[in-house]
């Protein structure tokens, strides 16, 4: 049986009640579950990713640390489709922007519901050093779409880690958004 509290202690009992219940929500920009690219609020410097490269501990970075910034670089809604086979994002158009006019060398982690799955760096196609990790090639050309998520650089033989591009969280996000391409 369930005994409410008398009047006077009432008012307290509802206002303790609604600070606990609003203390306990939390307010995010990106609706749980949905896909999205994220930078660091701090860029992470190319030579902590290099000494983790050369120590072959490049899986190491503790993404779960790191802050996000507040709104994704590349949300669910910047993108076109997701190609599961090959990890070919088609951007829209101010979204393929961002990505041409960035910095190389920044550090993007991919989430789902802002949950960090794993991480990667912009590189440059001009670029002729390898990379063990994750990467998003710079577009070379404004105008293009099509941006892929790659292991490795300049090729998959120099990639080393384990491949989450294909985790089960980011699919069932990308599908559930109707994005998927499989």
């Amino acid at each position: 049986m369930l005994v409410l509290p008398k009047r006077g202690k009432m008012r307290q009992f509802i206002l303790l009640s609604l600070i606990f219940f609003i203390g306990n929500t939390t307010v995010s920009c990106i609706p749980e579950g949905e896909f999205a690219i994220y930078l660091p609020q701090k860029k992470i410097p190319i030579n902590k990713i290099a000494k983790l490269q050369i120590k072959n501990k490049i899986d190491k970075l503790k993404i779960n640390r790191i802050k996000l910034q507040e709104y994704p670089f590349i949300s669910v809604d910047d993108l076109i489709a997701y190609s599961l086979k090959d990890h070919i994002m088609e951007l829209k158009p101010e979204a393929y922007e961002k990505l041409y006019n960035i910095d190389i060398h920044e550090v993007f982690i991919v989430c789902v519901g802002r949950k960090p799955i794993y991480w990667g760096v912009i590189w440059s196609a001009g670029l002729s050093a390898p990379f063990t990790g994750i990467v998003i090639r710079q577009p070379l050309r404004p105008g293009e779409h099509l941006i892929k998520i790659e292991c490795g650089f300049p090729t998959d033989e120099y990639f080393k880690g384990i491949d989450l591009r294909g985790d089960k969280r980011i699919i069932d996000s990308l599908r559930k958004s109707g994005k998927l391409i499989e």
